[in-house]
């Protein structure tokens, strides 16, 4: 019952869509959905309430803390940051926030300082991801790796960017 319970609530947060975008003046914002953030919460919650479960059975008591580990890691690890993550778009630059609130990286594009930008495909071991190589206007590269909201939603990023007279090679 519980883990038909966490197919559910898992199938209803990845149907509601990932990302929500707000527009106010002339500022954007990009953040996870909150039906996908309250739908992985529920997920974590009732991963929880499992584990207590096996936690209580003697002889379930070794998957217990493992799956308790687990849940712990991705709750704390991962869906935590996610809640935290951002990206802003205003008329003079583009940044995203990830991580966690005591240690956040901000990634940031000022558009007065760039001459132009290139996204290619780098494969680093076994990975691929897109990479930003932003060229200033000083000569200097930057090589930009963005999290997966930037990276998924890069198409309106850089329509929101041309916008602002940014120019892409």
């Amino acid at each position: 019952m519980t883990s038909r319970a966490l197919v559910l609530a898992g199938l209803l947060a990845m149907s509601s869509g990932c990302y929500r975008i707000e527009e106010e003046a002339a500022t954007t914002t990009l953040r996870f959905s909150h039906e996908l953030l309250l739908g992985l919460t529920a997920v974590c919650a009732g991963g929880g309430l499992g584990c207590a479960w096996w936690l209580i059975r003697p002889k379930q008591r070794v998957r217990g803390i493992l799956f308790t580990v687990v849940v712990g890691l991705f709750a704390v690890g991962i869906l935590h940051s996610m809640w935290h993550d951002r990206v802003v778009i205003t008329p003079t630059s583009a940044e995203q926030t990830v991580g966690h609130w005591f240690s956040p990286t901000v990634h940031r594009i000022r558009y007065a300082a760039v001459d132009s930008i290139s996204i290619r495909e780098v494969r680093r071991g076994r990975y691929r991801r897109r990479v930003w190589f932003v060229r200033l206007i000083d000569g200097t590269l930057e090589e930009i790796n963005f999290g997966d909201l930037w990276a998924n939603n890069e198409d309106f990023i850089v329509r929101k960017l041309r916008s602002y007279k940014v120019q892409f090679r």
